[in-house]
């Protein structure tokens, strides 16, 4: 069985460009999947949020 955490709009409370990066890393894994790249060592993507960084 498969939860969710998500409490209402995600979009709603995410800064625009926050948002687009998801959008364009959910591209993106759609894009390894697409071209088989999903089953290697090396299937880990990330993006990096604009701003200051709030990790201390």
């Amino acid at each position: 069985m498969q939860t969710s955490s998500h409490d209402g709009d995600a979009q709603a409370t995410t800064a625009e460009a926050e948002w687009a990066l998801r959008v364009d890393l959910a591209a993106a894994y759609r894009l390894v999947a697409l071209f088989g790249w999903d089953d290697l060592v090396f299937t880990h993507l990330t993006a990096r949020i604009p701003g200051p960084s709030t990790v201390s």
